[in-house]
């Protein structure tokens, strides 16, 4: 159960890491992206949400799969 609220707080962490960094590199382009703005907050969403999903048993040892 401790697994799932953690990695639900992460999702939510990282959509607004996400969010934050979208929104930064439009303020450094100077334009709206448009609908490149949906492209490049997918692959930064998905590729932060994969590197948390690789470090999260590692940093939590107890809380691996089967570990309960």
């Amino acid at each position: 159960m401790m697994e799932i609220l953690l990695f639900g707080l992460a999702v939510v962490v990282i959509y607004l890491l996400t969010h934050v960094l979208v929104t930064r590199a439009e303020a450094m382009v100077g334009v709206s992206l448009g609908y490149w703005r949906s492209v490049v907050f997918f692959v930064v969403f998905l590729g932060l949400l994969l590197a948390v999903m690789q470090l999260l048993p590692r940093l939590l040892p107890g809380m691996a799969a089967g570990g309960a």
